[in-house]
This record gives C-alpha cells, structure tokens and sequence, in this order.
C-alpha cells in the first residue's frame, strides 16, 4: 500500500519506543499490543515460542531484571515483550526494531479506516477468543477532540456518566473512572459493553453514537442524551400527575418492547439489570432502556452469577441457580410496582410485629417466594395480575416477553 504521511522520521531522536517503562509485567498494563497479547493468553490461547531466534539486548535486560529465561516465556508472552522493547519479528524470523514517529502513539498514527479501504487496501477481521469474528468498531470511532465535557451527571464505584456536546448536539458520555487505575479485565468489561452497545437498534433503547479513545487507558461510549432523566427520579418527582390511563402504560409497553427485542435475539439477550433508575424518559415519556454492562447472552457460561439490584432481582438469580432470560421478566412486574406506586420496591415491607423489614430479611422472604413488591389501591387489576405473573417464583410460569407486550397494549387497562 502506498500512501503518502506527513509525518516523516528524521532520526532516532525522532522515535519512542511502543513503551518507556523500564521492567516489563505481562498483565495488560503496557503497551497496546502487549495488552491485546495479554487478554488472548487469559482467555487460554497460545502461540507457538520462537526457537533460534537472536534476543536483543534490550530484551535481554528486562528478563535479567525479571530472573527469567527466554525461553521460559510461553510464545504469546515472547511477542508481548518483544513488541513492548520495540521489536517484532519477521516472517523470516529476523528481529526488527520498531520506532514511532515524532513521539505519536499508535492510536495517532492509525489510518483510518476510509482511508485504508480508499487506496484498495482489504481489511481483515481478527477472529475473538470464542472463534466468533470480532466486530469492527473502527467506523463508529469519532474524534475524541470534538467531544466538549460539560458536566459529570453520576458516578458508580468504577465508572461514570458526562453530559457532553458533540458536533452541536447534547450528548451521554460513559467512562471509566479517571480517579483510579484500571486494571485490564475492567478495560476489557467495558471495550465489550461498547460493542454490545453498537450492536443494538431499537426505538426503546438509547441510541449508540460512537466510541473515542485517546488512549485505551480513556476509552468512552458516547450515546445520545435524554433531559427528562431516568424514570425513578421521573416518577418522585411527578407523583401527582401521572396516571395508568395516560402516562403509566405507555412507558410500561415501551420497556416490554426493548425486552421483546432483547430477547429475540439468537442467542436471547438478558439485561440482567432491569429497574427504573435504567431506564431513561424522551420528552414524549417513550421508554429508553440503557445500561448493559452487566448484560449477558443467554448461552454464556456464567449464567448462575449474581448480579443487578437486588430488590429487582429474580429469586432464581439470588439463590444462585441458572436461570434464563425469564429473570428480566421479573424485574419488569418488579418495574411495574415502581410505575404503580412511584416508589422504590419493597417500601412499604414490614415483619409480622410492624417493623420494616432488613434488606437480608426482605431477600430472604424473595427467595422463600413469600414476599412480592406492593401496589396501590389504584392500580388497576389487569396491570396488577400481570405483574403477579411476571413475579411467579417459577420462572417457567413467567409470560414471555412478546406475551406481555400484548397484554399491555390491550386496549381497555382498566379490566
């Protein structure tokens, strides 16, 4: 591929090493491709070691510092090194020196992939851990520079959202905690959310933007805004002015949307942390889910792991047993007491001598299948039976979630 670059190396005092730290750690903490080697060797992939092979002085003095032998070093962590002392292999199994220019990092010097593509250059997809392709997150990517951080909106024990303004409009952004250091796995966790993210598309679903990075250390998620805020915080403050007949349903249909198109998916999709503090309101009260982190396919094998808010949680998930995607149809009858009564689940839960309940009292009582969120006198009967059945403690007497969208848009709400 020819092209022509700007950027020329005049020199080696022009150059920087891929990294400058002195002793080497294969734990994901160096450079980029160190890292990329690293998740693939934690995932139990291997490369075959590098045998003959002429080691570099520089290389050589970070394994004395480290006590170890060349050819200790499993073939992935070989390349690892290698690559972090500035060096990479030919296919002739010749060594080379690698140099950035003028002190740029790789992610300044990458080509964007427009242009890669716009000189007849064939790209080719790298395959996951799994063997499934990975996907190209690479026309999603917009300038990190064109994005203005305006203020922090909240903040969780390792990330945080930002209101933004990208390209004159009012953005979300989600990062990493910038207060800490992150260690690769969180990186990792978070690189899989975006992806996850990029790949879904429905009405009730916040919209994706894009991704930008200017390190893989700052990497961000940018989705699109939504002023009315979350629908927890909607409902305390409009007690009064919300009805069933009005408000109430059409947010309900909205969310047991975004569940019918989560679920569909092949493999279904779990979000695995439905509740209305994730769930976001437009202007028009149509229901926007977000937040999948925690999100799951349903063949994953860590399918018997607790996790979301556990006043929202299925029994099922919080006796640890496996469960299916039938766990976020209880967290929405738990969703729909939080529309009915605009309050958190459980608020009004009290022991038989009139004390409210402590939270490993009131889990346990969920898990016993003896307790169930409240409703109000108001509330209708046919949202009331269905939140009833959605919160079965069996899991299989559940209605889908293509059941419960059609129950809601039922016409008469009042039955």
């Amino acid at each position: 591929m020819n092209t022509r670059h700007d950027r020329k190396l005049t020199s080696y005092m022009n150059a920087v090493l891929p990294s400058n730290d002195i002793v080497f750690s294969f734990d994901g903490t160096n450079s980029d491709l160190a890292r990329q080697l690293y998740f693939r060797a934690k995932a139990n992939q291997s490369a075959a070691q590098f045998v003959h092979l002429i080691v570099p002085p520089a290389v050589q003095d970070r394994l004395d510092d480290l006590h170890l032998q060349w050819d200790q070093l499993p073939g992935i962590a070989q390349r690892a090194l290698l690559w972090d002392s500035g060096f990479a292999v030919t296919p002739q199994n010749d060594v080379v020196q690698i140099w950035t220019l003028g002190g740029y990092s790789l992610t300044d010097l990458a080509i964007p992939l427009t242009q890669f593509r716009a000189v007849g250059c064939l790209e080719m997809n790298c395959t996951q851990p799994d063997n499934s392709m990975a996907e190209f997150l690479v026309d999603k990517r917009i300038p990190y520079e064109n994005i203005t951080f305006e203020r922090a909106l909240s903040k969780g024990s390792s990330g945080e959202v930002w209101r933004c303004e990208y390209m004159g409009q009012r953005v979300a952004v989600k990062r990493l905690l910038r207060t800490k250091n992150h260690r690769a796995e969180e990186v990792e966790h978070f690189a899989k959310e975006i992806e996850l993210s990029a790949s879904l598309d429905h009405p009730h679903i916040a919209s994706f933007i894009g991704v930008a990075w200017n390190s893989l250390d700052n990497l961000i998620m940018v989705l699109e805004f939504f002023p009315m805020g979350d629908l927890q915080t909607y409902l305390y403050k409009n007690i009064d002015l919300l009805t069933w007949a009005n408000d109430k349903i059409h947010i309900a249909a909205g969310i047991g949307r975004a569940l019918e198109y989560l679920h569909s998916r092949t493999p279904p999709l779990i979000h695995r942390d439905l509740k209305a503090k994730n769930i976001l309101l437009t202007k028009m009260l149509d229901a926007k889910l977000i937040d999948f982190g925690v999100s799951r396919n349903c063949q994953d094998s860590s399918m018997t792991a607790g996790v979301g808010t556990p006043y929202w949680t299925a029994p099922e998930i919080l006796e640890g047993k496996c469960y299916t995607e039938q766990a976020d149809i209880y967290s929405f009858g738990v969703v729909l007491s939080e529309l009915d009564t605009c309050e958190i689940p459980y608020h009004d839960a009290v022991s038989a001598d009139g004390k409210k309940l402590k939270p490993f009292q009131l889990l346990t009582e969920v898990m016993q299948g003896t307790l169930r969120p409240s409703f109000s006198e108001e509330c209708p009967q046919r949202i009331r039976r269905l939140a009833e059945a959605c919160c079965q403690h069996d899991s299989e007497r559940r209605p889908t979630a293509s059941q419960l969208v059609a129950m809601l848009e039922a016409r008469n709400i009042r039955g």
